[in-house]
């Protein structure tokens, strides 16, 4: 079996985790294994050392990225992701969307559209927070919701790609 990554940082497997931990815990496990340290070692051992570098940088890139952490953390509770199934997802839930693009794509130039863009990106953040205490508690629970959750990391992932496109139109919108 693939090693845990919570287990591997000495995490908790829970959404919420503690970043300046895994940071910390991230830079003391590169330090430990890192290839620079087994060049005089034998070929097995300069080996196992990249492996295991790879491995770390892999489990860091999972958990630190919220998104990631829910999809790995459905993973092991034996429900991964079905990307490429076709999914329905609540009507009131896609108006919304709808509604949000619309908002977005009407942002007009000039400071009243940056102004536009700054309270349309705080409502995106403020579902993004609300999303996140969702997913601590479908997690934690004693019998986890796997189905919520799926459909909280779907919606979150909605909102990310949202709040990215956003931000990109602030950064074109500063250029000018």
């Amino acid at each position: 079996m693939a090693e845990n990554f919570f287990q591997l940082f000495s995490l908790p497997e829970q959404f919420d985790i503690d970043l300046d931990n895994l940071n910390h815990r991230y830079r003391d496990l590169q330090r430990a294994c890192h290839p620079d340290r087994f060049v005089n070692a034998s070929e097995r051992e300069r080996l196992l050392s990249v492996q295991k570098s790879s491995l770390i940088n892999d489990a860091f890139q999972r958990l630190k990225n919220p998104v990631k952490r829910a999809q790995y953390l459905l993973e092991l509770n034996g429900s991964p992701m079905d990307e490429g199934a076709s999914v329905s997802m609540d009507s009131a839930f896609l108006m919304e969307q709808m509604s949000l693009r619309d908002q977005l794509s009407e942002i007009p130039r000039g400071q009243s559209g940056l102004d536009q863009l700054d309270a349309l990106l705080v409502k995106i953040e403020k579902k993004i927070k609300e999303l996140h205490a969702r997913l601590s508690r479908l997690f934690i629970a004693e019998k986890k919701d796997i189905a919520a959750a799926k459909d909280a990391v779907r919606k979150l992932q909605f909102y990310n790609k949202l709040k990215e496109e956003a931000q990109q139109l602030e950064a074109r919108l500063l250029d000018e």
